[in-house]
């Protein structure tokens, strides 16, 4: 593999006119250990990358819980006809909701950009 060429000021009888020089070997021990770390490197983020999404379907879990828990809730204001206690309730509940979809996103954008790592190496 060639590197980069040197001219030489004067030919010489019998020598070439430029001179190859190219990188010492890479050697055996070098490869493995490059390797190693790549494959580090790989299964490191595989792991970030399913412990985010591990997160993820449990805030979605929590949501449908918090969707559930809003629906009796809503059903117990209706039945008594209180519209100011379910508007109040639908707020609290959306908060939550909202605050989870929220750390959904980031969570996602963490695995996004994990991904982008992934795809340089």
């Amino acid at each position: 593999q060639r590197v980069s060429r040197c001219m030489l000021n004067e030919k010489l009888e019998g020598e070439p006119e430029t001179v190859v020089v190219t990188p010492p070997p890479m050697s055996f021990f070098d490869k493995m250990k490059s390797g190693a770390k790549s494959a580090a490197s790989s299964t490191e983020r595989a792991a970030k990358k399913t412990k985010l999404q591990a997160e993820i379907k449990l805030l979605e879990d929590n949501i449908k819980d918090l969707k559930k828990g809003f629906g009796l809730c809503a059903f117990d204001h209706m039945d008594t006809g209180d519209q100011g206690a379910l508007q109040e309730a639908f707020q609290q509940f959306k908060e939550q909701i909202d605050a989870k979809k929220e750390k959904i996103a980031d969570k996602r954008t963490k695995i996004s950009a994990l991904e982008a790592a992934g795809e340089k190496d």
